[in-house]
C-alpha cells in the first residue's frame, strides 16, 4: 500500500467498535452494512482518494437491486452475447446477442464505490479517512489497538478489506504463496466492436484467462491474465504480461477490430485469489474480508454478487458479538458461514460452464449424478479444502446438498459465463434446479 501523507484536517477517533483497513468496494459495503446494524466503525485507507480505478464488473439488474441500485430493467444491462477466438483470430464459439435476455452491464469499480461512499453520507456515518495508513496491531485482553500514521485506536475487532494482498492479517502470519489470477490490461478505444458481446481467446498456454469487455460504445477493457501460486505469478507480471496483453490485442486486430491506447491510461495489475483465505486467518480479532478473505473467487463467484449476501451476515454476526460481548468468536462464526456455502456456488459454475450435466431417461439431472460429478471433478478443490480446514467426510457430504435456495437466486444471475449456457442449453438450467430441489428433498 503507498503511504502517503496524513490529512491534518481530520482527527481521528481514539477508540471505536470496528476499524475497517481498506476503503475500496469491500470495506465501503462492509461499512453499511454495520451502520445498518448500529455498529460504530472507522474506516481507514492508505491511498489518496481515487478519482480513477481500471476495475469493472458485470453486473446483472437482481444483483443492482440487491446494492440498492434502482435501474430500470432493460436500460443498463446490454451484454448478452459471447465469442470466443482461437489464437489466429477466427471465431470458435458465437452466441449472438439476446434482446429478450436481461444480460449484464459493466460497472467501473470508481463508480460503485461513490454509490457507497454517498450512502454513508446521507446516513450520517464518517466518510473514510485517505491517506492513513495502518502500521500494526496488538490484542490485549480489551480488545485490539490499531497503530496508525494518524494515532492509535482502541478498537473491538479489526476488518482487513485491504485486497487480495491481505496487508493486514498478513501483517500477523507468516506468509502464505495462496493460488491467485493475476491480470494485466487497461481500458481501450475500440470503436467496431459490438458493445453487446463479451469477447475470450482459447488456446494461449501462456495466458489462461483473458477477455475484452466493452466498457460503453466506443470503449472496451482488455485483459491478461495467468493463474498460478502468488510468487509465480508475481514474476509474471514483471517478465511477461506485457507482452500477453500485446499478443492478445494482435489476436483480435486479426479478428478485424480496430484498437487504440488511450493517451492518460497505462496497462496495470489487477487480480484476484482463486481460493479462500485458511482457517487459521479467522482466529482472534483481525477478519479478513471481501477480496482478503478469498471472497472473489471460483467457490464464490464473482465479489460484487457475493458482497450483499456477505456483507450483511458479517455484520449480522458482529451485532451478536456485540449484544453478546463475545467479540473473539466473530472470526470463527463467519468462517463457518462463508466456507459452508460455497462448494454450492463452485460446482454450480463449474457444471454451467464446462456443460457437463447430462439428461436421465426422463430428460431430469439425477442427484445422484449431482453428487458424483462433485466428488470426481471438484473433490481436491472444494473437498480437500474443506477436510483441511477441519469438516468431517460426514459434514462435506451434507454441505454438497444443504441450503442450495438460499444463494440459488442471485447466483444464475451473476456468472458471466452462465450467458453460454442460457443461450445455448435453456434446458440444463431446469436440469440442475430440478437435481438439486431434489437433493435437498432427501
Amino acid at each position: 500500500m503507498i503511504e502517503g501523507q496524513p490529512i491534518p484536517e481530520r482527527v481521528l477517533p481514539s477508540s471505536t467498535e470496528v476499524v475497517i483497513v481498506g476503503a475500496g468496494l469491500s470495506g465501503l459495503f462492509l461499512a453499511c452494512c454495520l451502520a445498518d446494524c448500529g455498529i460504530n466503525f472507522v474506516i481507514i485507507d492508505s491511498k489518496i482518494e481515487p478519482d480513477f480505478k481500471n476495475a469493472y464488473y458485470l453486473l446483472s439488474l437482481p444483483i443492482a437491486k440487491s446494492w440498492g441500485i434502482n435501474w430500470p430493467s432493460g436500460s443498463q444491462n446490454t451484454i448478452t452475447g459471447a465469442t470466443i477466438f482461437d489464437p489466429t483470430g477466427n471465431p470458435i464459439q458465437v452466441v449472438p446477442p439476446n434482446p429478450e435476455v436481461e444480460g449484464f452491464s459493466p460497472v467501473s469499480q470508481l463508480v460503485l464505490e461513490k454509490f457507497l461512499k454517498t450512502k454513508l453520507i446521507r446516513s450520517k456515518q464518517q466518510p473514510p479517512y485517505y491517506q492513513t495508513c495502518f502500521r500494526g496491531a496488538k490484542e490485549t485482553d480489551k480488545g485490539i489497538v490499531v497503530n496508525t500514521s494518524l494515532g492509535l485506536i482502541n478498537a473491538e475487532l479489526v476488518i482487513d478489506a485491504t485486497g487480495w494482498p491481505g496487508v493486514v492479517f498478513h501483517s500477523q502470519y507468516p506468509p502464505e504463496d495462496f493460488l491467485m489470477t493475476g491480470l494485466w490490461g487497461s481500458n481501450y478505444q475500440t470503436p467496431n466492436i459490438d458493445p453487446r458481446i463479451l469477447y475470450f481467446i482459447f488456446g494461449l498456454p501462456e495466458t489462461n484467462t483473458n477477455w475484452a469487455m466493452p466498457i460503453g460504445e466506443n470503449k472496451s477493457q482488455i485483459l491478461a491474465g495467468q493463474y498460478g501460486p502468488i510468487s509465480s505469478i508475481e514474476q509474471w507480471w514483471g517478465k511477461n504480461a506485457e507482452q500477453a496483453l500485446q499478443t492478445i490485442i494482435g489476436i483480435y486486430k486479426l479478428a478485424g477490430f480496430k484498437i487504440e491506447a488511450i493517451n492518460e491510461q497505462t496497462p496495470r495489475r489487477m487480480g484476484f485469489r482463486q481460493q479462500p483465505a485458511a482457517r487459521r486467518y479467522f482466529r482472534g480479532r483481525i477478519i479478513p474480508f471481501g477480496e482478503a478473505a478469498g471472497l472473489n473467487n471460483p467457490l464464490h463467484g464473482q465479489l460484487i454478487d457475493g458482497l450483499p449476501y456477505y456483507g450483511k451476515k458479517l455484520a449480522e454476526i458482529i451485532k451478536e458479538a456485540k449484544e453478546s460481548n463475545r467479540w473473539d468468536s466473530v472470526g470463527e462464526k463467519f468462517f463457518q458461514f462463508f466456507i459452508q456455502f460455497p462448494p454450492f456456488i463452485y460446482f454450480l459454475h463449474m457444471v454451467l460452464r464446462q456443460n457437463q450435466v447430462r439428461s436421465s431417461e426422463q430428460g431430469q439431472a439425477k442427484p445422484s449424478t449431482i453428487i458424483k460429478l462433485a466428488s470426481q471433478n471438484f473433490g481436491d478443490q472444494v473437498i480437500g479444502l474443506l477436510q483441511a480446514n477441519g469438516f468431517s467426510p460426514d459434514q462435506i457430504r451434507i454441505l454438497i446438498t444443504h441450503h442450495p435456495f438460499e444463494i440459488i437466486s442471485w447466483f444464475f444471475q451473476s456468472v458471466p459465463s452462465f450467458i453460454f449456457v442460457a443461450a445455448r442449453c435453456p434446458f440444463l438450467l431446469l436440469q440442475l434446479i430440478d437435481g438439486l430441489r431434489r437433493s435437498y428433498r432427501r
